[in-house]
């Protein structure tokens, strides 16, 4: 995995990307109650694998080579497994914030 290249997904990339969904979402429906809204997903059969270490610096970089000033990204307030996760990689809690019915945590690594 570690060589494969990140890059866009395209049509023929649906069934997987469909089923990577349907694998990361399925346990937090019940406790969410609802399906999440969509966002960057791991196959749980991934996880502890980098693929995630993997993404963030690739955004990291992305966002570099842009000149953005920083890097936001949100996970729903039940996902508290991803709560553990981002700080580990120097995102910082910004602030919770509730959209319909959705909870989110919001954070923000800054670059510059």
């Amino acid at each position: 995995m570690a060589d494969e290249e990140i890059r866009p997904a395209g049509a023929a990339d649906v069934p997987a990307v469909a089923d990577v969904i349907d694998a990361a979402f399925r346990p937090y429906i019940e406790r969410i109650g609802r399906v999440p809204q969509p966002m960057e997903e791991i196959h749980p059969t991934a996880h502890g694998g980098g693929v995630g270490r993997r993404l963030l610096r690739f955004v990291d970089a992305h966002a570099r080579a842009l000149g953005l000033p920083e890097v936001r990204l949100y996970t729903n307030a039940l996902m508290w497994e991803n709560q553990k996760i981002y700080p580990r990689y120097g995102y910082e809690l910004v602030e919770r914030r509730v959209s319909g019915p959705y909870d989110r945590m919001h954070y923000r690594k800054r670059l510059l």
